[in-house]
């Protein structure tokens, strides 16, 4: 029963850092773009100083 339970935790962890790993990552340029735009637009409605 533990051996079981300890290899299916294992198994879940490692599918979780696969998971992670092979997550898309945000690209820099769209990132810093967007970025910008926020804070503009909250410079524009008086938010950000």
């Amino acid at each position: 029963m533990r051996t079981g339970l300890t290899v299916f935790f294992l198994t879940l962890a490692i599918a979780g850092a696969a998971a992670l790993y092979l997550w898309p990552r945000p690209d820099p340029t769209v990132e810093a773009a967007l970025n910008d735009a926020l804070q503009r637009e909250l410079r524009t409605r008086g938010i950000l100083d």
